[in-house]
């Protein structure tokens, strides 16, 4: 029997790996041994997510990895008293994939302990810095405009934009 969900924003933290091109070791670091909280934000007037992980640590990670700003998390995440996936077999939460913009707030705690954390953004975020568009357009109505632009320019595959 699936445990009760005593709150709407009850989750269970299942994984948080780290990757890294510029680490040696090479794979995924594993950051659950580091963590001590994690938010995750949604803004109305953005169209991608932001997050923060702040970390109690005692290996120097942002030196270890090295942690520059390359960096992608993957979290996993799950909500106690729901199942794994949907009955058509589709997973109920997909693992959240974000990248490391910047390292804030890196304080001693004591000679051999820090703690610090890593300002994260979407992919959707990233797509959006990288994107600009720069075309002119005669005779066409704006939503026509639009899904021009979504289809040329950043049409990922993994949704459609509808326009009216």
């Amino acid at each position: 029997m699936a445990k009760p969900q005593l709150g709407l924003s009850d989750v269970n933290i299942k994984s948080v790996k780290l990757r890294s091109p510029s680490w040696n070791a090479g794979g995924d670091y594993d950051l659950i041994p580091h963590l001590r909280e994690i938010n995750i934000y949604e803004n109305i007037f953005s169209n991608s997510l932001t997050a923060n992980i702040t970390f109690d640590e005692a290996i120097n990670l942002p030196a270890r990895i090295p942690i520059v700003g390359e960096e992608m998390i993957e979290i996993e995440i799950e909500s106690p008293g729901m199942g794994d996936t949907f009955d058509d077999g589709t997973p109920i939460f997909n693992p959240i994939v974000m990248f490391v913009h910047k390292t804030v707030n890196q304080q001693l705690k004591t000679p051999q302990s820090q703690h610090f954390s890593l300002e994260l953004v979407s992919e959707q975020y990233l797509n959006n810095a990288h994107s600009r568009v720069s075309k002119s357009y005669k005779d066409m109505r704006a939503n026509e405009i639009a899904l021009d632009i979504w289809s040329e320019y950043l049409d990922d595959g993994r949704g459609d934009i509808f326009t009216e």
